[in-house]
């Protein structure tokens, strides 16, 4: 799996003829059909080169540390990059991370979330996109996703821990660096709600943060990416029956964050999943 560090240094480079080093034993024959099945694969029907989910994830970590004014570490970058990837290919996976207290996790996906919710309703209404975007952050109907915004749920087993994100969030938004960026004329867009549970542009996008404790009622809500704060002590039941499903819709990518304690549950699960996956398909969930 590439991490954000490569994968900027191909987005910043020069494309070279083959991209790819391939295995030594394939035959010619089939390296040369792979190589111009994957340029085909990557043009629009105009003849124009797509952008792949990778390219524009670093993209987007440029804008986020162009908003906060914060380079993020390395290992923050890889976190985010891997959001970003799956929300651009719209996988609908389930992401999971343990972090330690006091990492950055916190600061990482705050000002990612902003970023994603001003970037990428924007992206689908400027000219000639729908030949530039990954085919993937469109409908079967041809429909851009985030043409009314991009939604985004926190979810935590006390009210005041999603708190701790969204307020992060929300007093970055009203940063000066962020101001500028939302009143350029390339965005002109709004803040048209702020209060203790609800932050909103006027491009429609917004976020929410909840309580997932079990007495909550939380659901009929929809989202496009789904934060579990504290995965570990949020119950089974709640993220199965109530949290998940706010997904189902948008084909949601969610992400369940936590550290590890004593407690077998869905967490634990996702974890162990990941990694099998990780491992077997080599694709990066954790």
């Amino acid at each position: 799996m590439s991490t954000y560090a490569t994968i900027r240094e191909e987005v910043e480079s020069e494309p070279t003829e083959v991209e790819d080093i391939v295995d030594q034993n394939i035959e010619l024959n089939f390296n040369i059909e792979r190589k111009k099945k994957k340029e085909e694969s990557k043009k629009s029907s105009t003849g124009i080169k797509r952008w792949t989910a990778k390219q524009l994830a670093v993209k987007i970590i440029k804008l986020v540390e162009i908003i906060t004014g914060i380079e993020l570490y390395p290992y923050q970058k890889n976190f985010v990059f891997g959001v970003i990837t799956n929300i651009v290919e719209s996988t609908g996976e389930t992401l999971s991370a343990l972090f330690s207290r006091q990492s950055g996790k916190t600061e990482a996906i705050s000002d990612v979330i902003i970023a994603l919710m001003i970037i990428l309703p924007k992206l689908g209404r400027l000219p000639k996109m729908e030949d530039v975007l990954p085919e993937t952050m469109f409908d079967e109907k041809g429909r851009y996703l985030y043409r009314k915004g991009f939604w985004v749920g926190i979810f935590a087993p006390v009210k005041e821990q999603a708190r701790t994100t969204y307020n992060r969030l929300r007093n970055r938004l009203y940063d000066d660096d962020a101001i500028e960026i939302l009143n350029s004329p390339d965005f002109r867009y709004d803040i048209t709600v702020s209060n203790g549970n609800t932050c909103a542009l006027s491009n429609g996008s917004f976020v929410e943060c909840h309580t997932a404790s079990d007495n909550a009622n939380i659901e009929s809500k929809t989202y496009h990416l789904i934060i579990v704060e504290e995965c570990q002590d949020v119950s089974d039941y709640k993220l199965q029956k109530s949290i998940s499903p706010m997904g189902a819709a948008t084909n949601a990518v969610k992400v369940y964050l936590g550290t590890s304690n004593n407690r077998k549950g869905v967490f634990l699960a996702q974890i162990k999943e990941n990694k099998k996956r990780g491992i077997e398909e080599g694709v990066k969930l954790h």
